[in-house]
């Protein structure tokens, strides 16, 4: 692979460039191999690419490359080169690990909406220090967090604890009452020798609470919205809620009661609008219809979800148990 390779791959996925001395976007289809070293700025956004060549040390130039929104996975080693690179923006793929040699360099770097593993994005908005520390093996051993976090919401007496009792312990209370506040369920799930913890947060559907919501909605969750299949309700409203909110974190839509009202139906304009609902489905908590289908999906993407595998420093695993085993309503600064 040569200079070609690159110069090919820029006028096949590029968005637009700028070359140094040029004040303007410069036409693509007339880039030339001499000139790969003055290029400055380089966006290859929207375009579906799952990798970056390794020829891109070419562009020796570089100052700015944007790539949002693409499907790739890992960044070549050969971009480390690029010694005059000063913004990399990589929001929206699929990268799950970054080089501690990527955050030696004096780069501005955007990371928001990948599964990162290594380190956790939590680690990098903590700054240079924090990441050290979590690279420096020999004082942090990394260990995988196996936990993942569930947010059931929806309006009062939709059926969120019934459901929740349901999956978690195969139990129903016709008479079950509503909640206020927000409880915590702790589930335990079991793959191959791995204990996976998933915490199943139950929000009071009450309107006073809805305020409260947006302090416990967090992006690498995984979210139930329940709703009542007796009521002319309106969903879209909690989508919109959970999309802001979330950044769209993805969405289980549960239709609840259909033993009372088996003919009720969702308009397909749902799923065309909001990408994030990964499953609609109708049950009854209390007859259980419905119930092993919704299970079946709901622990396959617990099992597979990206803080499963999240691997987070000893120090700060010790902190996280030394917190939740606190039985204060507070802590001292």
């Amino acid at each position: 692979m040569d200079k070609n390779s690159i110069l090919s791959f820029i006028k096949n996925f590029s968005n637009d460039i700028s070359l140094e001395d040029i004040n303007k976007t410069y036409p693509i289809n007339k880039l030339k191999i001499s000139d790969l070293e003055k290029i400055t700025f380089l966006s290859f956004k929207h375009k579906s690419i799952n990798i970056l060549p390794k020829e891109i040390k070419y562009l020796q130039n570089l100052e700015k490359l944007y790539c949002v929104n693409n499907e790739i996975k890992e960044l070549p080693n050969e971009l480390l080169e690029l010694k005059n690179l000063k913004l990399l923006d990589i929001r929206a793929n699929k990268i799950k690990e970054l080089p501690k040699e990527l955050f030696d360099l004096n780069l501005e770097l955007k990371l928001d909406l990948n599964p990162l593993e290594k380190p956790p994005i939590e680690i990098i908005n903590a700054g240079k220090e924090a990441i050290e520390n979590y690279f420096n093996k020999n004082n942090n051993r990394l260990i995988p967090l196996n936990e993942v976090k569930i947010l059931v919401v929806g309006d009062g007496g939709v059926g969120k604890t019934s459901l929740i009792n349901r999956i978690t312990k195969d139990y129903f209370n016709a008479y079950e009452t509503q909640t206020h506040g927000i409880n915590i369920n702790i589930w335990k799930i079991k793959q191959d020798n791995k204990d996976i913890s998933v915490r199943v947060w139950d929000f009071g559907g009450q309107a006073i609470m809805h305020s409260i919501h947006k302090i416990f909605f967090s992006k690498r969750s995984i979210y139930i919205l329940v709703v009542d299949s007796r009521v002319n309700y309106n969903i879209k409203l909690w989508l919109n809620y959970i999309s802001t909110m979330s950044l769209n974190s993805k969405i289980f839509l549960v239709i609840n009661k259909l033993d009372e009202n088996p003919s009720f139906n969702l308009s397909p304009y749902l799923t065309k609008k909001y990408k994030n609902i990964i499953g609609i489905y109708k049950i009854s908590c209390k007859t259980k219809e419905g119930i092993e289908d919704f299970f079946k999906n709901l622990e396959e993407k617990i099992l597979n979800f990206e803080t499963v595998n999240l691997q987070l420093t000893k120090n700060y695993i010790n902190v996280k148990n030394i917190l939740e085993n606190e039985k204060k309503d507070y802590i001292l600064y």
